[in-house]
């Protein structure tokens, strides 16, 4: 190929290049093709941005909280059975009532997660 041919080619790719980058910045842009961004615009999708995440942050912050709460009455419930299941003693009887003990500190706790105990009333 000769250079008048190569320069043609070079003018039509960049003519073609120029085409679809302002169609791809047509669609990207939402209709605004040629231009800036509006300051006013931008800042308005900033301060939606923020406030979703500042809303998102809170929630979280709520949720942990709770989880802290549950967390902390659930290892009272804990500390509060092994210190029965200490006093309960050694003899069978002791034996039974640590039985107990456990088995409703299981239903308690399976009680605050939502499942259903596994243990028969007897076991």
């Amino acid at each position: 190929m000769n250079e008048k041919v190569n320069f043609r080619l070079v003018i039509i790719l960049a003519v073609v290049t120029a085409l679809l980058g302002g169609t791809a910045g047509f669609f990207i842009g939402r209709g605004n093709s040629v231009g800036p961004v509006e300051p006013e615009f931008a800042n308005r999708e900033l301060a939606t941005t923020v406030g979703n995440l500042r809303t998102e942050l809170d929630r979280e912050r709520t949720i942990t909280g709770r989880i802290r709460i549950e967390q902390a009455e659930e290892r009272d419930l804990i500390a509060a059975a092994l210190a029965a299941c200490r006093s309960a003693g050694n003899g069978i009887h002791g034996v039974i009532a640590k039985m107990e003990i456990l088995n409703d500190l299981i239903r308690e706790l399976e009680r605050r997660t939502g499942g259903d105990s596994d243990l028969a009333g007897g076991e």
